[in-house]
């Protein structure tokens, strides 16, 4: 599978873009357009 990281904390644009998505990393954005907001069950930090 082939992804591509953004570090919300390096670049006030992918920062931006992750608050759109939502108010905890990670985010993860699947192809088909699905989003899921925490990883292996667990929530990640709160960039609200």
């Amino acid at each position: 599978m082939e992804y591509e990281e953004r570090r919300a904390d390096l670049s006030q644009e992918a920062m931006d873009e992750a608050r759109k998505l939502g108010d905890a990393v990670p985010i993860v954005v699947y192809p088909d357009g699905r989003v899921e907001r925490r990883f292996g069950g667990r929530r990640g930090c709160y960039i609200g």
